[in-house]
């Protein structure tokens, strides 16, 4: 039975993304869960075509709830939280090859 998404943890959430090197490997990854119950976008855990909302707020410290999903960018055609994502990862990628 597959776990919902959003009621993994910040670090199980962290990892499964960081694990998936590429984007095809991301996509391979969520397939194993399900988007919660209230949300009525089709290809949320479809990587970076998806819910970036549901999928990366981890990232950014923000807990999905349906009250929070109410104002849903991506189901909305709105993805303001693209660039913010996007810089993160840029960010983490460019620590990485200092370290």
């Amino acid at each position: 039975m597959k776990k919902y998404w959003h009621k993994l943890s910040k670090k199980e959430q962290k990892e499964i993304i960081f694990k998936a090197s590429t984007f095809e490997g991301l996509i391979k990854a969520l397939e194993k869960f399900k988007k919660p119950d209230w949300c009525e976008y089709d290809d949320d855990l479809y990587g970076i075509f998806g819910c970036w909302s549901l999928i990366f707020a981890s990232l950014l410290d923000i807990k999905i709830n349906e009250e929070f999903c109410k104002d849903c960018d991506c189901y909305n055609g709105r993805k303001r939280w693209q660039l913010k994502v996007v810089n993160f990862i840029k960010e983490k990628c460019n620590k990485k090859k200092e370290d």
